[in-house]
Order: C-alpha cells, then sequence, then structure tokens
C-alpha cells in the first residue's frame, strides 16, 4: 500500500523547508566572510552546530535565531524563508538608534551650555562679594 499522497506532499514541503533555511544559514555565514569555526564563534555555538545546520541536519534553535538577529542584523524570519528581505527590521532599529543618538549628542551639548552659564553665574557671584 502507497503513502498517503497528502503525507507526501507534506514531506517535501518540510524537505524543502529545511533546504531553504540551510541555505541560507549557509549563505548569511559566507557573506560575513566567516569559516565555520569563527561564524560558530560569533553566534556562540560549537562549529558542529553549524556544519549540521547548513547540511539541513539540525534545526535552528530560537536563541541562535536571536545570536543571528542581534550580531548580523538579520531577522529570523528571512532565515526561515517568511520573507526575502534580511534585515528590514534592524535597519528600522539602526535608524532609530541613529536618531537616539542624534538627539543624545544634542542633549550632551544643551547640558554643557547650562553648565557653562552656571559656571559663569558662579563666578559673578564671588566677584560682587
Amino acid at each position: 500500500m502507497d503513502a498517503n499522497p497528502i503525507s507526501k506532499e507534506l514531506m517535501k514541503d518540510n524537505q524543502k523547508e529545511k533546504e531553504l533555511i540551510a541555505d541560507r544559514f549557509k549563505e548569511l555565514r559566507e557573506d560575513s566572510g566567516l569559516d565555520q569555526i569563527k561564524f560558530a564563534e560569533k553566534i556562540g555555538v560549537p562549529r558542529q552546530t553549524v556544519s549540521k545546520i547548513e547540511t539541513g541536519r539540525q534545526e535552528v534553535s530560537p536563541r541562535v535565531l536571536r545570536e543571528i538577529y542581534y550580531k548580523l542584523g538579520v531577522s529570523p524570519e528571512y532565515l526561515l524563508g517568511l520573507r526575502d528581505d534580511k534585515s528590514q527590521d534592524f535597519n528600522k532599529l539602526k535608524s532609530e538608534n541613529d536618531r537616539l543618538r542624534a538627539e543624545n549628542d544634542d542633549c550632551r551639548r544643551q547640558l554643557k551650555t547650562a553648565n557653562r552659564l552656571i559656571d559663569f553665574i558662579d563666578q559673578n557671584k564671588e566677584i560682587k562679594k
């Protein structure tokens, strides 16, 4: 008796998903210019884990997805094949971070000016005494 055709399709889809994740994972490593050892160190896993993920023998854990996102700026959705844009979310975060840094720099300048004014006032108080 043949296996259920729906079952066969699901197995094919599952295999395609594994291959896509493996391919994208390897592509990320190669794009970063790192060998398996350096890439493993960067994302905090053993080299064997990188090898197994790249060959589809191991699934990517949530922790690895998180590390790739934070350290490489690549969204988990891209790695899992749910979107084709690697870093859309990361670019938004980077843009917001840049905006906040500029705002912070402006606040520091204002604080520096205020401190100079306070120093000037304090010096003038001493002169008047």
